[in-house]
């Protein structure tokens, strides 16, 4: 501000001779061990705060206090992947304000007001993962904060590597929360939360664990190591006992049909038979997508299409 030696931050202003804010942190409340008149949680090497909105994620390591602005290695990683696609890349613009970025993702701040908050255990300790985990690798959740508007968590456990907490990470975000616009739109439209509690429960993570509960219990029945095999990547295989559970395995981890079909193709082997057994099945638990209809559509010859439309007519039929 000219005229008086401060700099506008937006959420407050910084004193560029006395090197220290003018009033305290807007989010301070919510962060009790960190001095309110400090700058992105004294780590300015890694960290940018151009509006003082809130922390994203919290770093637990076995026993120690947890620290805030940190993920582990593989974590990070994930999330950069994650964000690669089309769906991580809206929910981490919606959810981060204008002028800053999360994972490389620019914010448009179109829910940045609504908190999303991502706990990493790092926790060496089998049972204490299991009593977080209770058997998955993550845990999401929807609260209602002290202000009465919802707002989500995750709970992920990242003793694991890369590719896992990829898939993880997917179905978390683009599984359980996948109406999030819907949710919060809701929400906004009266300020009731109750509105917002029930389209969430209406898409209950519950419901869908314990769908994918009995897919694997059936699977496990037919190839019981399907979930923990070291599937080779790039090797052509389209043996019943390499390509199907492999296709099981796939199957389980995935968070929609185009998802599947995505993970299909991705360990380089015989994708046109892992698509087939895995589309089918998908299909069934997902739906095909319209917009992928259109699109596939639009490749076939006038021909295929009166075959087509012959088949899906007998099978209504």
């Amino acid at each position: 501000m000219h005229g008086m030696r401060l700099y506008d931050y937006g959420a407050r202003m910084y004193d560029q001779i006395l090197g220290c804010w003018t009033s305290v942190d807007p989010m301070a409340e919510k962060y009790y061990h960190i001095s309110p008149y400090v700058f992105c949680a004294d780590n300015p090497i890694n960290l940018i705060d151009t509006d003082g909105e809130r922390i994203r994620t919290i770093l637990f390591q076995d026993q120690n206090a947890p620290i805030w602005y940190r993920s582990t290695t593989s974590f990070k990683k994930a999330m950069f992947y994650f964000a690669k696609i089309k769906f991580g890349q809206q929910i981490f613009a919606d959810f981060t304000p204008k002028g800053s970025s999360f994972f490389g993702i620019k914010g448009n701040g179109k829910y940045s007001h609504y908190n999303l908050t991502l706990y990493e255990i790092s926790d060496s300790n089998p049972q204490s993962r299991t009593t977080y985990f209770k058997g998955n690798n993550a845990q999401t959740r929807m609260k209602k904060n002290k202000y009465g508007d919802p707002e989500f968590e995750i709970i992920f456990d990242t003793e694991r590597n890369v590719e896992g907490l990829v898939e993880t990470i997917a179905h978390e975000l683009a599984g359980h929360l996948s109406k999030y616009p819907e949710i919060l739109d809701a929400f906004k439209k009266n300020g009731n939360y109750k509105d917002a509690k029930t389209i969430w429960d209406a898409n209950s993570q519950e419901e869908d664990h314990e769908a994918m509960k009995d897919f694997k219990e059936i699977a496990t029945s037919y190839y019981p190591d399907f979930d923990t095999r070291d599937y080779p990547k790039g090797r052509f295989d389209e043996s019943c006992m390499d390509a199907v559970p492999l296709s099981f395995y796939l199957l389980s981890q995935a968070t929609s049909f185009e998802d599947v079909i995505r993970l299909a193709i991705s360990p380089g082997c015989d994708s046109d038979t892992i698509g087939i057994i895995v589309g089918s099945i998908s299909e069934a638990r997902f739906s095909i997508p319209q917009e992928i209809k259109n699109k596939v559509m639009g490749y076939l010859t006038e021909d295929m299409k009166q075959v087509f439309k012959q088949f899906d007519d007998a099978h209504k039929s």
